[in-house]
């Protein structure tokens, strides 16, 4: 039986698991959290979690300065809360991080992003569970980067093609 955790445990939990796996792996967080209570809160679930010291906040950077920290990441997660909204549209950022040619784990509760992951081989679909979460980051660092990049974003999620497939559905539709 397995137990459902909110978002924020799950993450942390997840994170916490694979760094007792994996002593030498450290979380890097790209960007700024806004305010000081944000900051004490993420500083002390850390703490909480055990996992305090092996990760790093960047701050705010600017995009050619994130773009340079995340292409020395062997694999970014992307954990989406199950809610309507996402079940009906499709998360950007598993595509970016295909087109950066980074492995991404995500979990099964949003179809779109599990889709594009499996679609483009570009990561690890996992359960909405901690256990699974920590495994597939492990299972996705192995995934070989030069099988990523921007040409397997190219012809599956690239403007052009979502155009031209639109168009097209139109068209039929208009029959």
């Amino acid at each position: 039986m397995s137990i459902e955790l909110d978002s924020t445990k799950l993450f942390f939990s997840a994170i916490s698991l694979f760094f007792q796996r994996n002593p030498t792996a450290f979380m890097l967080v790209v960007g700024s959290l806004d305010n000081h209570s944000d900051r004490f809160w993420f500083s002390s679930m850390c703490k909480q979690y055990g996992i305090e010291g092996r990760v790093k906040v960047t701050g705010w950077l600017s995009q050619e300065q994130a773009l340079k920290r995340l292409a020395n990441c062997d694999v970014a997660i992307n954990l989406l809360d199950d809610n309507i909204l996402l079940k009906t549209s499709s998360p950007t950022k598993v595509v970016e991080y295909a087109a950066l040619g980074i492995p991404v784990v995500v979990t099964d509760s949003v179809p779109d992003q599990s889709y594009c992951v499996v679609k483009m081989k570009s990561g690890v679909v996992v359960e909405n569970t901690a256990e699974a979460i920590a495994n597939g980051l492990a299972e996705a660092i192995k995934i070989r980067r030069d099988n990523l990049g921007v040409e397997i974003v190219n012809g599956f999620r690239d403007y052009d093609t979502i155009s031209s497939k639109l168009y097209t559905e139109y068209i039929e539709r208009m029959r």
